[in-house]
């Protein structure tokens, strides 16, 4: 399961990131530098920010079909379904600008939205038509596969995924995300504290991949991502122990190594520093695991947020230029050399 929600993102996070950078971009102009956009202006930057988001669906069900093993293109037009303008925004619906389709249902009303932004829909909408598809194939005829598996693939699937199994999955998401946020609002900061330093157990078994949904309707929802902040903690963590154990080495090859393992934490890729040199020699794991929790409880504490979602370490800098740059930058050192001064102190190298 994890490996399939990595597969499925993996693929658009790098619009995510362009996007979230091209928000951190407006944010200095706007807020650092005071500057105030024409209303052309101001129409141009939104749709840079806002297109990638509003119409993550169409990323995600062209993304999953592929995963799946179904026809991408089929993704895509199933995606752009579910923001169909014939649709009224779910925005819109929430805040009482229009009405819900109501369709009938054996005594029932169910109320149909246009899905704008809606992340578990959508890889639902991928799964679904990829199944359909490929068992369609078996039936059908070859000489009618061209004509009668699409049609049967889009209208099944649109019917389950936007009328029956949409809405249900809509609410559960939004559940998701106001449980995260409400967890990171705890006091004292105890939610990023928790989070900061258990998050890289969940890596250790790929499982971290399965909070990229949550951030991305984190983003959609409130316009921030308040996990950017602790997960880079945590990544922060694991290259201060890893720092740490490779100022313990007397040979100048074991030293390359492990600054070499270390290095690509600074653009957000824990991995390497992680298998190659702290979770093996497990202490130093742990002590990066406490420095992460420490600059997450920081983070959270001073409830600071990303303007979009995908990057961290030194990369996420740039989504932090509308504000809250100053205290990345400290729930960073404060984390890596937290980890740094434990693993020098309560760790000794076997020789």
């Amino acid at each position: 399961m994890t490996r399939t929600f990595s597969d499925i993102f993996v693929a658009i996070i790098p619009a995510l990131v362009a996007t979230g950078l091209l928000m951190g971009l407006r944010g200095l102009i706007v807020n650092g530098f005071g500057v105030e956009l024409s209303p052309q202006l101001t129409t141009l930057s939104q749709v840079l920010t806002d297109t990638a988001f509003i119409f993550i669906p169409v990323l995600v069900t062209w993304s999953a079909m592929r995963v799946f093993g179904g026809n991408p293109v089929l993704g895509i037009v199933l995606g752009l379904m579910l923001v169909a303008p014939q649709l009224a925004s779910k925005w819109d619906v929430a805040f009482g600008n229009a009405e819900a389709l109501m369709i009938p249902f054996f005594g029932l009303n169910i109320a149909v939205t246009g899905l704008q932004s809606s992340i578990l829909p959508a890889v639902f909408m991928g799964w679904f038509a990829a199944t359909v598809e490929k068992t369609s194939r078996k039936y059908v005829p070859e000489v009618l596969d061209l004509i009668l598996t699409p049609f049967i693939t889009l209208l099944v699937s649109l019917i389950a995924g936007l009328v029956f199994v949409g809405p249900l999955l809509l609410g559960f998401e939004k559940l998701i995300t106001d449980v995260v946020v409400y967890f990171l609002q705890i006091p004292y900061g105890i939610g990023g504290l928790i989070y900061g330093g258990a998050i890289q157990f969940m890596a250790v078994t790929g499982m971290h991949h399965t909070i990229v949904p949550i951030t991305i309707a984190m983003v959609t929802e409130t316009g921030f991502d308040y996990i950017n902040p602790l997960g880079t903690a945590a990544i922060a963590g694991q290259f201060g122990a890893a720092i740490a154990v490779m100022t313990m080495q007397t040979s100048k090859v074991k030293k390359s190594g492990m600054f070499g393992a270390a290095l690509p934490a600074l653009f957000g890729i824990t991995e390497p520093a992680m298998f190659a040199v702290t979770l093996p020699r497990v202490k130093p794991f742990l002590y990066g695991c406490i420095g992460g929790a420490v600059g997450g409880c920081l983070g959270a504490i001073a409830g600071i947020g990303s303007a979009g979602t995908g990057a961290t370490m030194l990369p996420g800098m740039l989504l932090y230029l509308g504000g809250g740059l100053g205290m990345y930058i400290v729930v960073m050192l404060v984390a890596a050399l937290v980890a740094f001064i434990m693993t020098k102190l309560f760790y000794k190298e076997p020789q």
